[in-house]
C-alpha cells in the first residue's frame, strides 16, 4: 500500500519523504528486489500472500461483481495454520478482509468487527473504551476528500481525511486508530506471552488500515501537508495519461484497472493532490 514514489532510491520524489521505519527495514533487514504484488487490490493481493499462490479472489467486497470471489474457501490453507500446527501461538491484530471462516481456523479468535476493508472506528466497542479512557471524543472529518460518480458531477463514498474530535477539539495522535492497533498488538503479545510460559514461539500478524482509505489523519501534521504538497505541485504521468484519454480502456491493462479509474471517483485534478497527500500522510511520513 506504500508506493515506491515514497521510498525507493530511482523514484526522485523519495527524496522529500520522511520514513525513517521503512528505511531502517532496507538498512537493517532483507530486502526483496524482485517482488512483485499479485494483484492491485488489498484483498487479493493479501489471499495470495496468505496461501503462497496466485489468488482466486478477483474484488473486495464492496465492490464485487456477481459471481466474484472475495473471501478465502473454507478448504484452503493459509500459512498461519501451519505456524499454529508446530505450536506457535497465532495472535492477530488489525485488518482481516478475507473472510471470518479462515481468521478463526489461524488464530482461535473472532474478527472483532475486522473483517471489512474499512477501520471500525464507531463500533469497535475496545477501541471506543480506549477513547472514552483517553478522555477523546470521536472521529469526524475537518476536511474530507470526495470523489466523484461517473457524471464527474455526483460527489461519491468518502475518501477520508483530516480528522478532528466531535466537538471540534484537535484529535491526537495516540487516539488515531492505527495508534490504538499497536498498543492493542502489545497487549496480545502480552497475554501470550504469560500463557506459553517461554515453552512456544509466538507469531503476531499486526495488519494497518493505513495507508488505505478512507485516510484519517490526526492533528499534529499541518507544517508536513505544507512540505508535502509542494512536493506533489506535479500529477502523476500514468494519471495524465488517463485523464488525456478520457477514462477510456487502455488496451495493454487488465479490464479491472479500467473499472477502478471510473469508479474511484478521482476526475478533479485538485482531489487527486488532496488525495496523494492525504495517503502519503497515512503512510507515516510525517
Amino acid at each position: 500500500m506504500v508506493s515506491p514514489d515514497h521510498y525507493h532510491s530511482s523514484r526522485p520524489l523519495h527524496r522529500e519523504i520522511n520514513l525513517p521505519t521503512i528505511r531502517s527495514f532496507f538498512n537493517e533487514g532483507v530486502v526483496f528486489e524482485n517482488a512483485f504484488c499479485s494483484s492491485p487490490l488489498c484483498a487479493p493481493a493479501r489471499a495470495a500472500l496468505a496461501t503462497g499462490r496466485y489468488s482466486y479472489i478477483t474484488a473486495n467486497g464492496e465492490r464485487a461483481h456477481d459471481g466474484h470471489e472475495t473471501i478465502l474457501r473454507p478448504t484452503d490453507v493459509i500459512f498461519q495454520e501451519y505456524l499454529k500446527a508446530t505450536g506457535y501461538k497465532t495472535k492477530h491484530c488489525g485488518k482481516g478482509h478475507l473472510g471470518t471462516q479462515k481468521f478463526m481456523d489461524a488464530f482461535d479468535e473472532n474478527d472483532n468487527a475486522w473483517d471489512r476493508w474499512v477501520p471500525p472506528i464507531y463500533d469497535d466497542e475496545l477501541y471506543l473504551a480506549y477513547l472514552r479512557r483517553l478522555g477523546v471524543k470521536n472521529q469526524r472529518y475537518k476536511k474530507e476528500i470526495m470523489g466523484l460518480l461517473q457524471d464527474r458531477r455526483t460527489r461519491r463514498t468518502s475518501l477520508g481525511g483530516w480528522i478532528e474530535q466531535a466537538d471540534g477539539k484537535p484529535f491526537p495522535l495516540e487516539a488515531q486508530y492505527s495508534h490504538y492497533l499497536v498498543q492493542r498488538a502489545i497487549q496480545k503479545v502480552d497475554a501470550a506471552l504469560d500463557d506459553t510460559d517461554g515453552t512456544h514461539p509466538i507469531y503476531l500478524q499486526l495488519d494497518f488500515f493505513d495507508p488505505h482509505q478512507p485516510f484519517s489523519i490526526p492533528d499534529g501534521f499541518q507544517q508536513r501537508e505544507k512540505e508535502l504538497r509542494r512536493a506533489f505541485s506535479a500529477l502523476p504521468e500514468s494519471y495524465e495519461r488517463v485523464r488525456a484519454r478520457d477514462w477510456q480502456p487502455a488496451s495493454d491493462e487488465p479490464k479491472i484497472y479500467n473499472f477502478y479509474q471510473k469508479s474511484w471517483g478521482l476526475y478533479d485534478p485538485e482531489t487527486v493532490r488532496d488525495y496523494r497527500v492525504a495517503k502519503c500522510a497515512s503512510d507515516g511520513s510525517g
